[in-house]
C-alpha cells in the first residue's frame, strides 16, 4: 500500500496559542474579550454591594466564628474532663480499710478552763473488728443499701442523679449531699469533709477507681468495717455489740437491720438512747419504706415489726465515769452538730479539747447535790447547768449520776412558776410596769377557767403588783398578764431570751396540733416544756443586760502543737441584743426590769445567798396530775457572775417527796432544788468581788401607787399586822411614773428620811423588805409551817 501524506492541521493563530498553565500566569484572553472592550462588563471585578447585600455578608461571617467557637468549645466540654478524670485518676489513691483502722488509735485529750486535765477519750483496745462481707448477714446489707446507696451494685462508685443534685447544693447553697456507699468510704478514709466541688470531683474519681480495682462486696466490706454505728464505736461489729449486745453475724431481726442504717448517717444524733423518738421515726417512716420500695422486704413484714431493744451505751477508756461522762457527750456531741466533726473525726486527729467547764464551779455543783441529794429518796432525780452570763460558757453540768444514762439537763420538763418572768418581759414589753396592779385574789375565772393560788383564797389581795406577784408567785396575776398581752407574745418572750425554738427538730412552746398555747403557759404548764439547759441560758441573758449569748461547752480545738481548724482555734459566741435590737438602751432596760421583779425572791423563800449579796432568782413547781402533790420542782437565778438553774423531779409518773428537811414532804422549788442552788452559787462565788445589779430606769408603772382604802375581807394567811381587807377598786394610774425608790441592798442611793410605819406584809419577819422578813424572823404566818414566812410555789 502507498502511503499517502499525511494533510496537515493548520496551524493554530498565534494569538490564541495556549502557554503552559502556571500558577503565575493566566489564561491569555482572546482578541476581541479585553476587559475594555466596548459594550461589555468588567467580569473581573466585584459589582458595588448593595447596602442589604453587605449587612447579609456580614452576618454569615459572624455565624461562621461562632460556628467555629462553639465546636472548639464543645470540643473542650467533652474531652476536657475526660483528661482532667484520666490526670486524676493517676494521681490519687485509695486507703486501704486496714490502714484506716490503724490510724485511728490515737488519744483525745479534754481539759478544764484552766487548762487541767478533765479527761481523755482513748479508743478501746479491740474495738474496730474486722468481719467479711460473706459474714454480714444479707438483711443487713440490703438495709444499708436501700437507705444509703440503691444502686450500688450496678453503679460505677457514683450515682449521677446523686452528683448532680450535690451541684445544684453546692450551686445553691443548699443541704445534702449525693454521696453513695463507694464515696462515703472515700470520705470517711481521707477524712476530707471540705464543702467544695474540688473534693466532690476528686471524691468522685476515687470512687471510680476503687469501683475499677475492686468489685462490689468488697467496697461494702470496706465501708462497713470503718463506718460508725454509735458512739465510741468504729465498724459495724462494734456497733452492733455496743447497739445489740450481739455481733452482727448474729442479726436477723429485719428490724434490728434497719436501725443499722437508721442511725448510721449520724451515730449521735441518733442514738436510741439520746433521742429514742427521732431515731424511732427515722426507722420507721424512712429506712423501713425504702427497704419495701426496693423489694428487700415485705410490705406486711414492715408494718408488723416493733422497734428494737438496744443496750444502755458505755463508755470504755474515757478516763471518767458518773456526771463527768455526760460533759463529755455534750462536748462530742457540740462539735458535731455544730462542726459536723464525729467522734471518729475527732480520734483520728488526736485533738485536745479545751472545755469552758471551770474545775472549782463543777466541784462545787457535785458537792451541792451530792449533800441535798445523797441520802434522799432513791426515785428523785436532779440536773444542775450554771453559765458564764458574758460568753455562754458552761461553766457547769451535772445531768444526773449515772453518766451512761439519761442526761436530765438535756430533757425537757414542766417549769412552773420559774416561767413567769418571761410573762414580765412580755408585758413589760407591751409597757405594763412592774407596780401594776392586778387581782391577785384565788379562783379568779380567767379563759373559761377557774384559777386558783396557792396557800389559801388570796395570795396578795385584790391590788397585787407585779413585783410582789413574782415574790409570792401569784398565779392569778401572770394568767391575766399573758392573757392582756397575748399568749403568743409571751412565747416570743421566752424565746427571744433563749428558750429553744426547736428541741429534736420539734417547735417548743406549742399547744394542741402544735397550735397557740393555752393560758397556763404563764405558769409554766399544759405542754410548757424547757430544759434546765435553756432556763440557765434564758436567765443569763436576764443578766447581761439583754445581751444574749449561744450556751457551749468548746472554747479551742487543736490537733497536737499545730492548730486543727484556724477558724475554730478559738471560738466566740458574740452577743447580740435579745429583746430589742434597734435600740440597745431599751433592750438593756427591759432586762434590767425583769432582774429587779426577781430580786426579793430568794429571801422570801428562805434561800438567800451569803453575805446579802444581791440575787434575783424565781423559784417554781409543777402540780402532779389533779392532785395537791407536785412532779417537778425548779429554782433558777443569778448574779452577774453566773446564772444557774436546778431541777429535781423523778423519772417515773409519780409525785415527788423529799427526806432533806423534812421526811417525806411534798418538793416544792425553794426545797431541794432551792438548797442545791443555794449551796452551789454560795460555794462557787466566795472569794469573787459581790457585784451589785445595775438601776433599772421604770417602765411604765414602775413603783406600786397608793392602794385604795375602801377594802373587803380577805382569806389571806398574813400576820395580824397586816390589813385584814382588799381594797374593792382599783385606783387608777398617776399620770406619770413616780421616781424610783431606793432598795435595801442597793448602795450609792440616798434614801429620803422617813418615819418608820407598820409594815403592811410579813409583819413578823426581821429585815427581808416587804415581802416577810426575808427569812430574817420566824413570826409571819406563810404555811404555818413554823419556818417563818414562806410562800410555797402553786402546784400549777
Amino acid at each position: 500500500m502507498i502511503q499517502q501524506p499525511t494533510e496537515m492541521i493548520a496551524p493554530v493563530e498565534p494569538e490564541f496559542q495556549r502557554e503552559p498553565t502556571l500558577l503565575t500566569h493566566r489564561e491569555p484572553v482572546p482578541e476581541g474579550y479585553e476587559n475594555d472592550a466596548e459594550g461589555l462588563d468588567d467580569d473581573r471585578e466585584d459589582d458595588e454591594l448593595t447596602e442589604e447585600e453587605e449587612r447579609a455578608l456580614r452576618r454569615k461571617k459572624i455565624w461562621r466564628r461562632v460556628r467555629r467557637t462553639a465546636y472548639v468549645l464543645t470540643g473542650l466540654a467533652v474531652l476536657g474532663p475526660i483528661v482532667a478524670f484520666i490526670i486524676t485518676y493517676y494521681m490519687v489513691t485509695v486507703t486501704p480499710p486496714d490502714e484506716y483502722l490503724r490510724a485511728q488509735n490515737k488519744t483525745v485529750s479534754l481539759l478544764y478552763s484552766d487548762g487541767t486535765k478533765m479527761s481523755k477519750i482513748v479508743p478501746p483496745n479491740g474495738n474496730a473488728t474486722f468481719v467479711k462481707h460473706d459474714q454480714i448477714p444479707q438483711i443487713v446489707r440490703d438495709a444499708i443499701t436501700s437507705t444509703e446507696d440503691a444502686s450500688f451494685y450496678e453503679n460505677p462508685g457514683f450515682d449521677v442523679v446523686g452528683i448532680l443534685r450535690a451541684v445544684w447544693n453546692q450551686a445553691t447553697a443548699g443541704v445534702g449531699g449525693g454521696s453513695g456507699i463507694t464515696q462515703q468510704y472515700i470520705k470517711l478514709s481521707t477524712g476530707d469533709k471540705e464543702n467544695s466541688l474540688k473534693r466532690k470531683w476528686v471524691e468522685l474519681v476515687k470512687s471510680f477507681k476503687m469501683s475499677v480495682q475492686q468489685d462490689k462486696p468488697q467496697i461494702m466490706e470496706a465501708y462497713l468495717n470503718i463506718a460508725q454505728f454509735r458512739a465510741g464505736t468504729i465498724g459495724i461489729e462494734a456497733g452492733s455489740q455496743a447497739l445489740f449486745g450481739k455481733s452482727v453475724t448474729k442479726i436477723e431481726d429485719p428490724g434490728e437491720a434497719a436501725l443499722l442504717a437508721a442511725v448510721l448517717q449520724a451515730p449521735s444524733r441518733w442514738d436510741p438512747e439520746r433521742n429514742r423518738e427521732g431515731v424511732e421515726d427515722r426507722w420507721r417512716n424512712m429506712v423501713l419504706p425504702r427497704m419495701v420500695k426496693n423489694g428487700k422486704l415485705d410490705p406486711e413484714k414492715a408494718k408488723s415489726l416493733q422497734f428494737p431493744h438496744t443496750e444502755p451505751r458505755k463508755k470504755p477508756g474515757s478516763g471518767v465515769s458518773g456526771p463527768m461522762l455526760h460533759i463529755q457527750e455534750q462536748v462530742l456531741s457540740e462539735l458535731e452538730e455544730q462542726l459536723n466533726l464525729k467522734e471518729q473525726d475527732i480520734l483520728k486527729n488526736g485533738l485536745t479539747i479545751h472545755t469552758t467547764i471551770d474545775p472549782g464551779a463543777q466541784k462545787a455543783a457535785l458537792d451541792a447535790v451530792n449533800k441535798v441529794m445523797g441520802n434522799n429518796v432513791e426515785t428523785l432525780r436532779s440536773s444542775l447547768v450554771a453559765i458564764d452570763p458574758k460568753t455562754g460558757g458552761v461553766i457547769a453540768y451535772y445531768g444526773g449520776e449515772n453518766g451512761a444514762g439519761i442526761d436530765y439537763a438535756k430533757q425537757p420538763q414542766e417549769p412552773g412558776s420559774s416561767f413567769k418572768p418571761f410573762v414580765t418581759l412580755a408585758g413589760l414589753e407591751d409597757g405594763r410596769g412592774l407596780g401594776e396592779f392586778y387581782d391577785g385574789t384565788s379562783g379568779l375565772n380567767l379563759a373559761g377557767r377557774p384559777w386558783r393560788n396557792s396557800g389559801g383564797d388570796s395570795s396578795c389581795g385584790k391590788q397585787c403588783s407585779v413585783r410582789d406577784a413574782t415574790t409570792k408567785s401569784v398565779n392569778t396575776v401572770f394568767v391575766k398578764m399573758a392573757l392582756d398581752v397575748g399568749v403568743s407574745k409571751v412565747v416570743e418572750a421566752a424565746h427571744q431570751a433563749g428558750i429553744a425554738k426547736e428541741i429534736n427538730k420539734k417547735p417548743t412552746l406549742r399547744g394542741e396540733n402544735g397550735g397557740t398555747p393555752f393560758a397556763d403557759i404563764a405558769i409554766g404548764g399544759g405542754r410548757t416544756l424547757v430544759r434546765t439547759l435553756d432556763m440557765a441560758t434564758a436567765y443569763a441573758t436576764f443578766a447581761n443586760d439583754g445581751q444574749k449569748h449561744e450556751f457551749h461547752f468548746v472554747k479551742e480545738l487543736k490537733r497536737g502543737n499545730d492548730n486543727f481548724d484556724v477558724e475554730y482555734e478559738k471560738r466566740e459566741f458574740p452577743a447580740q441584743a435579745a429583746f430589742d435590737p434597734s435600740d440597745s438602751s431599751r433592750n438593756q432596760n427591759l432586762a434590767r426590769n425583769v432582774t429587779e421583779s426577781m430580786l426579793q425572791v430568794a429571801s422570801y423563800s428562805r434561800i438567800p445567798l451569803k453575805g446579802n449579796r444581791p440575787v434575783a432568782a424565781k423559784t417554781g413547781t409543777h402540780q402532779y396530775n389533779d392532785t395537791a402533790q407536785n412532779s417537778d420542782a425548779w429554782t433558777v437565778g443569778y448574779t452577774p457572775q453566773v446564772s444557774t438553774a436546778v431541777w429535781v423531779g423523778s423519772d417515773q409518773p409519780m409525785a415527788i417527796k423529799g427526806n432533806y428537811q423534812r421526811r417525806a414532804s411534798d418538793i416544792y422549788g425553794k426545797d431541794e432544788p432551792g438548797h442545791i442552788w443555794k449551796e452551789f452559787m454560795d460555794a462557787y462565788l466566795t472569794g469573787k468581788p459581790v457585784e451589785r445589779f445595775p438601776k433599772a430606769e421604770g417602765i411604765g408603772q414602775y413603783n406600786e401607787p397608793p392602794k385604795s382604802t375602801t377594802a373587803s375581807p380577805s382569806s389571806s394567811s398574813l400576820p395580824t399586822t397586816t390589813p385584814s381587807t382588799d381594797p374593792t377598786t382599783t385606783p387608777s394610774k398617776p399620770s406619770s411614773s413616780p421616781s424610783r425608790p431606793c432598795r435595801p441592798w442597793e448602795i450609792g442611793c440616798t434614801r429620803p428620811t422617813t418615819t418608820k410605819s407598820t409594815p403592811s406584809h410579813g409583819g413578823g419577819g426581821g429585815g427581808g423588805g416587804g415581802g416577810g422578813g426575808g427569812g430574817g424572823g420566824g413570826g409571819g404566818g406563810g404555811e404555818g409551817d413554823g419556818r417563818g414566812i414562806v410562800a410555797p410555789d402553786p402546784p400549777g
